[in-house]
């Protein structure tokens, strides 16, 4: 990613617990995350130009 565009960070709803994975520009826009299996997600990034997305 590069400076002028690029996504600040990437989260993981599962239940009542928050994972998150904070990116610089350089960084690969990507993340892992371990989690047990059967929970519910929702995942949410922040795009310095797009704003924050959810899904």
């Amino acid at each position: 990613m590069e400076e002028e565009h690029h996504i600040s960070f990437i989260e993981l709803i599962s239940g009542n617990k928050v994972y998150i994975a904070n990116l610089t520009p350089g960084d690969e826009p990507k993340a892992e995350f371990e989690i047990s299996s059967g929970s519910d997600l929702r995942a949410r990034e922040y795009c310095n130009i797009h704003g924050l997305w959810e899904a």
